[in-house]
């Protein structure tokens, strides 16, 4: 036996320290995530991609969780059309070798509630028939409705309750969110307009629109094509859902009308409205709006928040259904609003035209 795994063995405070180190490395808490998403139905593992930098330079990067459904959600529309929801959790562990830190978390200001826009989950396309849920007309109420994760946040502070300070100097979840979590929300968005792009210009080109219709973002009326072709397609609608796992406390933070604090509460888990560093670089993401949700929760209360997310899939599922039967026709307007919005991007790219 090497005589480090015997000192392992025999010397119990040798053996809490190795087992410190190595829960310090952060794959127990990985390894903890993801099997609460393998159980709860979905495929989860850790993934690597390449995040583009300034003038054209590149990095290697992971995220640590990506998860994707086992089974495909499709939606119940009309017979030959075929819908696919695909639900995305991209998730960033975040672990503490510290009991008493803390995430104190700020509820949101209800005079801010109707000013807020929540860009969650985050669609890639389905906007003509998902108004409710979809980037730019979220209403809050629904939003709750949906998920029933009604502590919202757009201040989350460390603190060391031992010590009683604040750990502002450290940030950890700020950066977690600004320089892991959101790169990777951008790669596998970017990534996954290029595929609902190619299906709908195989849909537009379908229909007959040419190249030049198509560069002009398909500005046609959307009665043009018969409702009974529509009623025949298939295309996924793709949805990301950004999580950090910790597994410190988040703890809500109490105030009464006139904004004195008057207790302390554990809360598991919230949504924290994050405003990143850079909305230029994230502005194909963010589009209107200046914050990214995210959801932060404990490692012991992920598998009730993860039955929370799966539940509020499933009432977009059935709104989503509900909607493209009672209006198939948004079909159209639905590749026209995307291609408008990422022509850009895209359009050119897919045609190898230069602007």
């Amino acid at each position: 036996m090497k005589p480090y795994l015997k000192k392992f063995k025999e010397d119990e405070e040798h053996r809490k320290r190795v087992l410190e180190g190595i829960n310090l490395t952060g794959t127990p808490l990985e390894l903890k995530t993801c099997r609460v998403l393998i159980e709860n139905g979905f495929n989860a593992s850790e993934k690597r991609f390449t995040e583009e930098l300034r003038d054209g330079v590149t990095k290697s990067r992971q995220i640590d969780i990506v998860a994707r459904y086992k089974d495909n959600l499709e939606l119940v529309t009309f017979p030959g059309q075929k819908i696919i929801l695909n639900p995305i959790i991209l998730g960033e562990c975040k672990y503490s070798n510290k009991d008493d830190q803390a995430l104190l978390i700020f509820d949101i200001e209800k005079h801010d509630i109707p000013n807020t826009v929540l860009g969650f989950p985050v669609f890639t396309n389905g906007e003509a028939f998902n108004y409710i849920y979809h980037d730019n007309s979220v209403p809050f109420d629904d939003f709750v409705k949906t998920f029933d994760i009604q502590l919202i946040s757009k201040s989350i502070k460390e603190f060391d309750m031992a010590n009683i300070k604040s750990n502002v100097d450290k940030e950890e979840l700020y950066n977690a969110c600004d320089t892991q979590l959101l790169p990777a929300l951008n790669y596998y968005f970017k990534k996954y307009l290029k595929i609902i792009h190619s299906d709908y210009i195989a849909i537009a080109k379908r229909f007959g629109f040419d190249k030049e219709a198509i560069d002009k973002s398909l500005r046609h009326k959307p009665n043009i094509v018969p409702i009974e072709e529509m009623k025949k397609l298939y295309f996924p609608i793709y949805l990301f859902l950004p999580i950090i796992v910790t597994n410190k406390d988040l703890i809500k933070v109490e105030v009464n009308e006139s904004g004195d604090i008057v207790n302390l509460n554990e809360a598991g888990y919230c949504i924290y409205l994050f405003s990143p560093s850079d909305l230029q670089k994230n502005s194909l993401l963010l589009r209107n709006r200046w914050e990214q949700p995210v959801i932060v929760c404990n490692i012991e209360y992920l598998d009730e928040c993860v039955k929370k997310l799966k539940n509020g899939i499933n009432k977009i599922k059935e709104d989503l259904e509900e909607n493209i039967q009672r209006h198939p026709d948004r079909i159209i307007e639905d590749i026209n609003t995307f291609l408008s919005t990422y022509d850009t991007f895209i359009l050119y790219e897919f045609f190898n035209v230069k602007k």
